[in-house]
């Protein structure tokens, strides 16, 4: 054994009952992820392993109970991950060795988290440290809500409506039913029969805290995350469905035929366009995702079936595709694919995109899967209506991982301040520190 792996040895020992500082664990950490993809990494380990006696009773023995708890815990939450490599059994302390390789594994690629259901959340092993007598009451996480915005200025909060039709414009109506707007409600197609017809249009806006659905006029169906909007028609043209959104949206688009000048239909589709601050996205009836929030670095779109074209555009949504010689100026995707807008309107594509990642928001979830702090607090921040700010540098970390979005906010800190990461929460403002 070199004096490297001599010294990897005794810090993982050390880790084992709990004797390392949160330097030095963050060291051991940092280390097992640099060498992760390493054969000779994962031999050391079984080495290590096998000279310590690598029984269950032996490496149990060799824990602190606070460590042999967290293990068991985490090997317990990853059950997904482990369910063909590991078989945990009944007792805390007793769990076979390829569990202990396979949550060394684990560690490897990072910081891992795991999906805390509502229903066992009495089980956290941490406790709330977050809330104390300055601070009594914990912050809820979001819910179904948002605001529409009429042509003529006026809001309508619907978070406080009952279920049914509420009267707009001209006298004519929306469905409601507490969780989505339907605006495809009479036998009508939803597209003007004549060219040059007055639109008026709406917005839907969920603030901070609020995520919402609503059918468009023309029967797609939209889902709005936390902190978006989206404006559109009331009545499409007869020559394109455009919409513009801001922030993050799933969209299921309708295939809709374009009538002719005597308003019979053809064989020619309608197109469905969106525009963001970056983006021209293009659809020909297809499901796929946007993120454009203005605190986001890149904007993304995600196809999960069909096919959309999408194009880099400037801040008056004029395509880029003419004359300017960059190859990714416009892209048509695939499923699975993702397009990529940065700030600079360089427009890149991401060929195998993490779709499950992607649409944890719709399904419920958080997924952190290689999150840095920053990524985190943005999703936190958006979801459970809170200021974020750091005190002193951020900690450069990646997270793995999943949650429920209905947790408690101190319920998902609780996890991360296991990582040691530190956080004060103020009425509405948290801070990270260092």
């Amino acid at each position: 054994m070199n004096s490297n792996e001599s010294h990897f040895s005794e810090l993982f020992l050390r880790y084992l009952n709990d004797q390392l500082s949160p330097e030095e664990e963050q060291a051991l950490l940092l280390q097992l992820q640099e060498e992760r993809n390493s054969p000779e990494a994962e031999r050391i380990l079984q080495e290590m392993l096998a000279r310590q006696q690598s029984s269950p009773e032996k490496i149990a023995e060799k824990m602190s109970p606070a460590k042999a708890d967290q293990i068991f815990n985490t090997v317990v939450q990853q059950q997904s991950i482990l369910r063909s490599e590991a078989k945990i059994v009944q007792s805390r302390k007793r769990f076979t060795w390829v569990a202990a390789a396979s949550v060394l594994l684990l560690i490897a690629f990072g910081t891992f988290l795991f999906i805390q259901n509502k229903s066992n959340s009495d089980q956290l092993s941490a406790k709330n440290t977050l809330a104390d007598d300055d601070n009594p009451a914990d912050i809820q996480p979001g819910k179904e809500g948002a605001v529409l915005t009429l042509a003529d200025g006026s809001q309508i909060v619907l978070d406080s409506l009952e279920n049914g039709f509420i009267t707009v414009e001209n006298g004519s109506s929306i469905a409601f039913d507490g969780e989505k707007l339907d605006y495809n409600t009479s036998a009508q197609t939803g597209i003007a029969a004549k060219e040059n017809v007055e639109v008026q249009w709406h917005t839907l806006t969920t603030p901070r805290g609020r995520q919402f659905n609503l059918l468009l006029p023309d029967g797609s169906r939209v889902w709005l995350n936390a902190a978006s909007s989206i404006r559109f028609p009331v009545i499409f043209n007869n020559k394109e469905r455009r919409v513009e959104v801001n922030g993050e949206a799933y969209f299921e688009v309708e295939t809709v035929k374009m009538p002719d000048a005597r308003g019979n239909l053809t064989n020619n589709k309608l197109p469905f366009v969106i525009k963001t601050k970056r983006q021209v996205i293009e659809v020909l009836g297809t499901h796929f995702n946007v993120n454009s929030y203005d605190d986001e670095e890149d904007e993304r779109t995600t196809l999960l079936e069909g096919s959309v074209r999408v194009y880099a555009a400037d801040s008056n949504n004029q395509s880029l595709s003419e004359g300017s010689g960059n190859q990714f100026e416009q892209v048509v995707l695939i499923p699975g694919q993702q397009a990529i807008v940065n700030k600079q309107l360089k427009l890149s594509t991401e060929k195998l995109a993490d779709v499950d990642k992607v649409m944890a928001w719709k399904n419920g979830l958080f997924n952190f899967n290689e999150a840095d702090l920053p990524t985190v607090m943005r999703q936190l921040s958006r979801w459970y209506d809170i200021e974020v700010i750091y005190q002193g540098a951020i900690p450069k970390r990646l997270f793995h991982g999943k949650f429920q979005k209905e947790l408690m906010l101190s319920e998902v800190l609780a996890e991360f301040e296991k990582m040691h990461v530190k956080f004060e929460l103020n009425g509405k403002t948290l801070t990270v520190m260092k």
